[in-house]
C-alpha cells in the first residue's frame, strides 16, 4: 500500500494542476500491471494480474541487509 500511495502522489504532482476524472488515475495505476479475466461468469468473474516490466522501473524496494 505505501507503494501504490507514493506512485499516487507522483502522478498527483505530475499531472495533478488541471482536473482529471478520477478513471484517469485509475488507468495510470493499471498501467503497471496487466489483467486478465479467467472465467466469464458474470457475477463472480474471477481475473488473473501480472506486473508490467514498467512497475520494475517505478517501484523499488530495498530491503535491509
Amino acid at each position: 500500500m505505501q507503494s501504490a500511495f507514493l506512485f499516487t502522489l507522483y502522478l498527483l504532482t505530475r499531472y495533478g494542476d488541471t482536473w482529471r476524472p478520477r478513471g484517469f488515475y485509475e488507468d495510470a495505476f493499471l498501467g503497471l500491471a496487466m489483467v486478465e479475466p479467467v472465467s466469464d461468469e458474470r457475477l463472480c468473474r474471477e481475473y488473473r494480474v501480472k506486473a508490467l516490466p514498467l512497475l520494475g522501473q517505478i517501484v523499488q524496494f530495498q530491503l535491509p541487509e
